[in-house]
């Protein structure tokens, strides 16, 4: 389905009690996309399995404003390849509510980014939040068994030009920040995305992030937005980014790099409820920290592991920082365990055993 540059394969509007399964699409937009655009129909009960996919933008996209919502939806046994607008993007505003979903067994190969969820308060045709009614959500999130590999800058760019030259006739390449993109997890200030979990995921990134990458740490909060995972640019980790969340759980998370990178591999900011357990991740000893903290709240991070010589393994920064403990983690080929900055109480992180 690519006769044109907006052509999806499967859109599900508003709608409920729907099966997909043992499809092979190849979209110039996105493969299968679910839409809340009704405040009295929800999109719910949706059961998608082994599927192969391939598109200029995502694989599997959600998104909406209205009170409909969207939920109850398990993806499974997929395959997601040569996808260059993120794998699996997940989108909600206004008043929508995105709640209990679960993405298992799926691989990624050849990916611009594996991973993005955002609730902001976009509105589509101009239409308005109705205050009358609670702010929408984004809760209850699962992605277990996850393999995959994410493109490098320039094979990125060398993709896209080539897919719009065969199939479109006006030239285009990759937007500015599609590059160097990781998993994020972002909410907005009193709206955090809730009760995300990432276990036995592996991503495989090409690196490449350099100092100013990883200095940016004041992003712009841009909620009223059209969401996009390339809205800020390259994000100040190379692994994963989470912003304005709470229950956030990784477990037996691996993180490679095909090269150098300066990013710290997992940054949390304004996050509450934070536990990494048995975290793997590339380190490199001139980044300042393998594990930022910025203004985040009750973290337990704990079996984890550098891969390679590290600097700093944590590093807690913002006066809002607190109730932070680590423990059981390997550290002898880290140069210092944990440090504070920009605030942070030296005693806010508690190392708990060896």
């Amino acid at each position: 389905n690519r006769a044109n540059g907006n052509n999806d394969g499967i859109d599900l509007m508003n709608t409920r009690h729907v099966f997909i399964s043992d499809c092979s699409l190849m979209c110039e937009d996105d493969c299968i996309c679910f839409q809340d655009m009704s405040d009295d129909l929800p999109v719910q009960d949706i059961v998608i399995t082994n599927c192969v996919m391939s598109t200029r933008w995502a694989a599997i996209r959600s998104g909406g404003a209205h009170r409909g919502g969207i939920r109850n939806v398990a993806v499974s046994n997929c395959v997601i390849r040569d996808t260059y607008g993120c794998g699996i993007k997940l989108q909600i505003s206004g008043n929508g509510v995105m709640e209990n979903m679960t993405f298992s067994n799926i691989v990624m190969e050849n990916v611009s980014c594996p991973i993005s969820l955002r609730l902001g308060n976009h509105h589509y045709n101009g239409e308005k939040r109705d205050s009358a009614f609670p702010f929408g959500a984004m809760r209850n999130i699962l992605f277990n068994n996850i393999r995959a590999s994410v493109l490098d800058e320039a094979a990125l760019k060398k993709a896209v030009a080539s897919l719009y030259a065969a199939h479109s006739t006006t030239p285009r390449t990759a937007y500015p920040g599609e590059e160097r993109q990781c998993i994020s997890i972002c909410g907005i200030p009193g709206h955090p995305v809730q009760g995300v979990t990432l276990s036995d995921v592996h991503v495989t990134y090409p690196g490449g992030g350099t100092r100013e990458d990883a200095a940016r740490h004041d992003l712009p909060e841009m909620e009223d937005q059209y969401p996009e995972y390339f809205m800020w640019g390259v994000l100040p980790a190379y692994g994963l980014y989470a912003r304005h969340a709470r229950g956030v759980s990784l477990h037996n998370v691996r993180f490679d790099l095909a090269r150098p990178d300066l990013r710290p591999a997992v940054t949390c900011d304004d996050v509450e409820d934070v536990t990494v357990s048995h975290l793997r991740a590339a380190a490199n000893p001139e980044a300042d920290s393998l594990i930022r903290l910025q203004c985040t709240r009750d973290a337990w991070i704990h079996g984890c592991s550098p891969m390679g010589q590290a600097g700093t393994f944590l590093r807690a920064e913002g006066a809002a920082c607190r109730d932070v403990a680590v423990g059981g983690n390997d550290l002898h080929r880290t140069r210092k365990a944990v440090e504070t900055a920009d605030g942070a109480n030296a005693g806010v992180v508690k190392v708990l055993g060896p």
